[in-house]
């Protein structure tokens, strides 16, 4: 193994140029095809397999008309009196009444069942209850016990919630503009006195992939990389390194997308760990270059370099690797999909530090 990475840093140094050219037209023709093949990324996510989702299967199999509850769109809206008035009050009464009005007249639901003034469905629903249980031999007591714990009002009336879905497929097909109409109707609640708030997976707010960490950690290692070689190249070369190894992988993974869906979170963990491992890899390489270059030339600095610390570079990716491929054993959907493409990255860290550095 060390012979032949000693062959192949000399001879990535003599022909550095052919070497460059083609790592910049390989990260050229991915992109391409990356830009042509992709297709957007879900924000869904499925988990099979698990006692958590097959019990959620059978709840939809016993009550077909209640969709899959892991992936309803679903809104709690909660009102709370002014504080030394209750919601029964008639103004506040009044006033809940006008937020449901102005649901009811703009948006389409889905499930409603709780749906309306808490005051008057919620004592319906608890009567429902213990008229259905006592029917079927259970103890008024007993029965109004378990209504109670329905209800949808406090005992002392000053805090009442209604829950409603939204008519999408799952929370993260939600429009902004059903959930625009939701908040305008809290702000109506709001101007009569009350104070009115949502919550639910129908009105949270979508999952956004921010790089802005990925970014800082770029700089930070720039600058330390600066007092470590006092050198801007030297300096530049590692996160050169790892910056074409994460972009080849996660344009590689945009290609997959074609034919595979996939979760947006997906790349996350392949550029986390693509960025780190990548500059690592290339640090390995470089200064051990650095102290062969005092008694070497260049080729075969270079071909030492590769040969001896490149050989630790193989063996921490291959562990790497194996660890993230080994995701797939967890038999969970996106976990698989983020480790492999962490793992494809890792792949292609290794190969560009054993090459490009050189070059």
């Amino acid at each position: 193994m060390a012979k032949f990475l000693f062959r192949v840093g000399r001879w990535s140094y003599l022909n550095k140029w052919k070497v460059i050219i083609a790592w910049v037209l390989l990260l050229a023709g991915v992109g391409g095809a990356a830009a042509a093949l992709l297709k957007p990324m879900t924000q869904e996510f499925s988990i099979s397999g698990t006692p958590a989702i097959e019990a959620t299967y059978r709840t939809m199999e016993l009550f077909p008309e209640g969709g899959n509850p892991a992936n309803s769109a679903s809104v709690n809206l909660v009102f709370k009196a002014p504080d030394g008035e209750k919601l029964s009050d008639p103004d506040n009464d009044a006033a809940i009444d006008e937020v449901i009005s102005y649901l009811e007249d703009n948006l389409v639901m889905g499930d409603t069942m709780r749906f309306g003034n808490p005051l008057e469905v919620s004592p319906e629903l608890e009567q429902g209850v213990i008229d259905q249980f006592t029917e079927m031999g259970l103890p008024e007591e007993a029965a109004r016990e378990d209504a109670e714990n329905l209800s949808m009002v406090s005992d002392d009336e000053t805090i009442a919630y209604t829950t409603f879905n939204f008519d999408a497929e799952s929370p993260y097909s939600v429009e902004q503009s059903d959930k625009d109409i939701v908040t305008d109707a809290m702000n109506i609640g709001r101007d009569l006195g009350l104070q009115v708030e949502a919550g639910g997976a129908g009105f949270g707010d979508e999952i956004a992939v921010n790089t802005t960490s990925e970014i800082i950690g770029i700089g930070v290692a720039f600058l330390v990389l600066i007092f470590t070689f006092g050198s801007l190249v030297s300096a530049g070369m590692p996160l050169i390194s790892a910056v074409v190894g994460v972009g080849l992988g996660s344009l590689g993974l945009f290609i997959a997308t074609h034919w595979v869906e996939l979760n947006n979170i997906t790349p996350v963990l392949a550029v986390m760990i693509g960025l780190a491992v990548g500059i690592d890899y290339a640090l390995f390489i470089l200064s051990r270059y650095r102290s062969e270059r005092a008694t070497k030339d260049g080729p075969d600095a270079a071909g030492m370099a590769a040969g001896t610390a490149g050989s630790s570079v193989v063996f921490a990716g291959a562990t790497v690797f194996i660890a993230l491929f080994a995701l797939v054993v967890a038999n969970i959907g996106f976990l698989t999909a983020m480790g492999l493409a962490a793992a494809a990255t890792v792949a292609i860290a290794v190969i560009v530090a054993l090459t490009l550095i050189p070059a």
